[in-house]
């Protein structure tokens, strides 16, 4: 349906037909590999490990999925309230600050934050293929089509908002057949992407 749309705007707006984007600044999105699933690993009983365990799957959301190479490392100690907790990778680094709080029961509820998230070119391009096929009820994009992101660091981290807050990660994705579906690409600071048009992030008052 989004195709035929697309097309009859081309027929009544010929200006609208050019693409959007300049290639020299942008890189092809390709149908992705599928992503690993997550091993099958024991939430640890220790404290410690658990704050670790939790931190590793936060930083495993920003990155995609399971992430060979990931260091995680958490100063815990029996007396505390907060943990800091830093994830490498790549040469870049993640500070996560982690809150206990402690009930009357044996059960401690952890709080974990960023100010911070990794961006991975890898998965901004693999979860706008998915989304645009998603929006096509499972239909990928049609050869001829062009589809595209900003150029960016194969791995970097930015900042976030904090709570619950979106931000704008500053790149933007294309979509491209007889008209430009321009997307920005927001993120929950964790692990979710969203490809939204400027005009959907202004109703979502995210901007």
């Amino acid at each position: 349906m989004k195709r035929l749309t697309a097309a009859l705007t081309c027929l009544f707006a010929l200006s609208a037909c050019a693409p959007r984007f300049e290639e020299a600044k942008t890189d092809p999105v390709t149908s992705p590999p599928p992503t690993p699933s997550p091993a099958s690993v024991e939430r640890p009983r220790d404290m410690a490990g658990q704050i670790t365990h939790e931190v590793r799957r936060d930083a495993e959301g920003m990155l995609g999925g399971p992430t060979p190479g990931l260091d995680v490392q958490c100063a815990y100690s029996s007396q505390s309230k907060f943990v800091p907790c830093t994830a490498r990778y790549q040469g870049h680094e993640v500070t996560f600050n982690v809150e206990l709080h402690r009930g009357g029961s044996a059960l401690v509820k952890l709080d974990i934050t960023a100010e911070r998230r990794f961006l991975s070119r890898a998965d901004v391009h693999r979860k706008f293929y998915e989304t645009l096929v998603r929006e096509e009820d499972g239909e990928p994009p049609a050869a001829d089509d062009q589809v595209r992101c900003d150029k960016m660091p194969e791995m970097s981290t930015i900042p976030v908002k904090p709570g619950d807050a979106w931000t704008d990660t500053g790149v933007r994705c294309y979509h491209y057949d007889n008209v430009t579906d321009v997307r920005e690409v927001w993120t929950d600071g964790v692990s979710q992407l969203s490809f939204v048009t400027e005009d959907e992030a202004k109703r979502r008052d995210w901007k």
